[in-house]
């Protein structure tokens, strides 16, 4: 997995914590700009010309963002989703400046509050389970066979109504 957060990356403060495929996760809270209900997503039609990293589009505050498959990104099996799903709806540097970018979580868990000695042989280690600390960048510009492909300013998106 090539998007994990490298531990000179690590930086103490607050993680939002998630489960994804039966695995805990978590990701830089300030880099989280909302919460979405799943059922909010408009599914994307498989086609030839679709983008393997795209599930679908979603809207925050009347933006529009790219949902992108996690799952496929980290190599984690799919099966159902858990009994709660979101979408993490997160902020990333794209050349036209910052933009929304979601992933689907199973459960969204809570924050958790890191210090510098949380981090220790690759996981997050507070309360509860260990959890792995994904790399917001890395999921955003590559695809998972490494193809630096994705940012949201080379995605087309319907016009906000």
């Amino acid at each position: 997995m090539d998007c994990l957060l490298s531990a000179a990356a690590f930086r103490p403060g607050r993680y939002l914590t998630f489960r994804l495929a039966g695995q805990d996760f978590a990701v830089d809270a300030d880099r989280v700009r909302g919460i979405v209900p799943l059922h909010e997503m408009v599914l994307l039609a498989e086609t030839p010309l679709s983008p393997a990293w795209a599930e679908g589009v979603a809207s925050l505050g009347g933006q529009d963002f790219p949902v992108i498959d996690l799952r496929s990104r980290l190599q984690l099996p799919a099966p159902r989703r858990g009994r709660d799903p979101m979408i993490v709806v997160v902020e990333h540097a794209a050349s036209v400046g910052l933009q929304l970018v979601g992933f689907v979580a199973d459960r969204v868990a809570g924050l958790v509050k890191a210090r510098a000695d949380d981090y220790r042989h690759g996981k997050l280690r507070t309360r509860g389970r260990p959890r792995r600390i994904l790399d917001l960048d890395a999921i955003t510009k590559q695809d998972v066979g490494g193809t630096p492909t994705f940012a949201s300013d080379e995605v087309r998106l319907p016009p906000n109504s």
